[in-house]
């Protein structure tokens, strides 16, 4: 992903350097579900839900095709890496929010629903990017292959500092081996 990631700086010329906030290598991750602030008694349950369902899925491949503007190309607020959502990770999605929506946990229900395969690579200044007129934006869109193979599900923290969030891994799951 790195490597991705520092192709597309590479490509930018100077002045747009600064429309772009990078992602560590350490904070790529993919959400299967943001839930928002949990109590400490939320998360114990949560983990208790990741433990029991996690295990019955078979570990799969992400796979991701395309690095692109989102998550809406008309009002770019990122640049991630985006993929097949492949049946065994809409499978394990699936089976997660059942449990999840059955909990007394407080599920948005809204929020539980969206879902689309990708990591983030850069934030976008949107107030900079405005500015920049449409025929002279940087080209960010961009055909790739790479396969990151999930063994684990981990469940993060994310804690909003400056001058960019932190994600603590709290526990992990594993899938059961193929």
């Amino acid at each position: 992903i790195e490597i991705y990631k520092k192709e597309i700086q590479s490509s930018l010329s100077e002045e747009y350097q600064s429309v772009f906030k990078w992602v560590r290598e350490d904070n790529f991750h993919l959400t299967l579900f943001f839930l928002g602030y949990l109590e400490p008694r939320e998360i114990e349950i949560l983990k208790e839900i990741l433990a029991e369902t996690v295990p019955q899925h078979l570990t799969f491949n992400l796979v991701f095709d395309k690095i692109v503007l989102g998550p809406r190309p008309q009002k770019p607020r990122l640049i991630w890496i985006e993929g097949e959502e492949t049946k065994k990770l809409l499978r394990l999605r699936e089976s997660l929010k059942k449990k999840l929506l059955n909990s007394p946990l407080p599920i948005d229900r809204k929020e539980i629903e969206r879902f689309t395969s990708h990591i983030t690579l850069a934030r976008i200044r949107t107030w900079q990017w405005r500015y920049i007129p449409m025929e002279e934006r940087p080209e960010i869109e961009k055909e790739i292959e790479l396969r990151i193979p999930v063994r684990s599900i981990d469940l993060m923290e994310s804690r909003l500092k400056r001058p960019s969030p932190e994600y603590l891994k709290l526990d992990s799951f594993y899938l059961k081996k193929t």
